[in-house]
């Protein structure tokens, strides 16, 4: 109920930074977001979850420091009083992750419950048990230094992180060309136009694949050390039809005319009349029909771009005010925009297909070979692989996703 006030007031403050009602009541929502979340810690903890109360706790701690919060009075006290005995959990819970032979499991805890350990000023109290996770790092770092080499590149990369994070330096040696990805894209097209500007759709055309070269260079499948270019090939038609015929429209009007009656007096009578004016009538079509087609690592790249549009226009020079006829002009296709971005979004699920067969390489096949290296490339598309987690879980402790932030993979 507040966290959705609260959207609400934040979604007001975005249209207009002003609002002072919108700012009073965002205000009031987030304190009641913490006062709840507080309550929340409470019966957590009286149910004996201390593990959940305690992440419940930083949860809200977090929010404060967001927020810029400062708490008052009762609900000051009861944030108080609930860190008193998030501390002992912690402290228990340092305890027992510093025996770990895995180092990265304290790091990992001293990272999710940063803003509770500095407000219960652990930080020092902690400080004990570094010396044995130092050693324990030193040790896991060189247990997989060893399988750093030939093609394992984004192993070279991890382990480089790791070991520098545990204050170890490590020399690593990979070879000099990447055969498993690219150092850039190679477009080439044969696209035949039939329009009514074709430089101007072949310029439009190159424009968007000098874009999605340039797109490349944020693939997974982009290295500046890979063997070759990844070409892709755009081949089809573009056309473009307008027709024109002349037709008749016609609209009614009232005017004022003298009418003699029988006594031979006049009189003016409201008639109907119908003005009747020549337009041009303009039927065009537009149909694109591409195909792109590329190779990548053995997989086959393709994306059809079909569409085909119609429109019916009008357009007149006349005037006849009885009738409030003026000139109008004809409303046609915005053919360029429509190609950009029909491109454009081509392009993108050019993207999503190489990511696609990202995962297909490497989260399908031979997942568990080449000491971790197709674990790291596939945890970067699909982090919540379950053979994924399980390799990080075993040799390190905790989670891909944990690790990520730890070394920032």
């Amino acid at each position: 109920m507040y966290q959705e006030a609260a959207e609400f007031y934040e979604k007001a403050l975005m249209k207009n930074p002003n609002d002072v009602d919108a700012k009073i009541g965002l205000n009031r929502a987030r304190n009641m977001i913490i006062n709840r979340g507080l309550i929340e810690v409470r019966m957590l903890r009286l149910g004996s979850n201390h593990a959940g109360a305690t992440q419940k706790l930083e949860s809200v701690l977090r929010n404060q420091r967001s927020w810029n919060i400062e708490m008052q009075g009762a609900v000051a006290m009861t944030q108080d009083e609930e860190t008193r005995h998030a501390e002992k959990w912690l402290r228990e819970e340092a305890k027992n992750l510093s025996q770990s032979p895995l180092p990265d499991k304290f790091r990992w805890f001293t990272h999710s419950y940063a803003y509770l350990i500095a407000n219960a000023q652990l930080e020092s109290d902690f400080e004990q048990y570094q010396p044995r996770l130092k050693e324990l790092g030193h040790k896991q770092c060189h247990s997989i230094v060893q399988d750093v080499s030939g093609q394992r590149f984004y192993l070279h990369d991890f382990v480089k992180k790791y070991c520098l994070a545990w204050g170890e330096d490590v020399s690593l040696t990979v070879d000099n060309i990447d055969r498993s990805r690219y150092q850039g894209l190679n477009t080439t097209q044969r696209v035949r136009f039939r329009t009514n500007d074709n430089t101007g759709q072949q310029a439009i055309l190159q424009s968007r694949l000098a874009q999605l070269e340039d797109q490349f260079k944020n693939s997974l499948w982009y290295s500046s050390m890979g063997a070759s270019l990844l070409a892709i090939s755009v081949t089809g038609d573009v056309d473009y039809k307008k027709t024109t015929r002349r037709i008749t429209r016609s609209k009614k009007y009232k005017t004022q005319e003298e009418v003699k009656l029988a006594n031979g007096k006049t009189e003016l009578k409201e008639v109907e009349k119908i003005y009747r004016y020549p337009v041009r009538e303009y039927n065009e079509k537009y149909n694109m029909r591409l195909a792109y087609r590329g190779n990548v690592q053995s997989q086959r790249l393709n994306h059809e771009l079909v569409k085909s549009e119609s429109h019916r226009a009008e357009g007149h020079n006349n005037t006849f005010k009885p009738a409030k006829v003026y000139p109008s002009d004809a409303d046609f296709m915005q053919v360029d925009h429509k190609f950009k971005v029909a491109l454009d979004n081509a392009n993108l699920q050019i993207q999503v297909k190489l990511t696609t067969l990202w995962a297909a390489s490497f989260c399908e096949q031979g997942l568990g070979n080449h000491q971790g290296e197709y674990i790291l490339r596939c945890g970067k598309v699909a982090p919540g692989h379950a053979f994924v987690n399980s390799w990080f879980t075993q040799k390190f402790g905790v989670d891909y996703a944990a690790m990520a932030q730890l070394y920032g993979m």
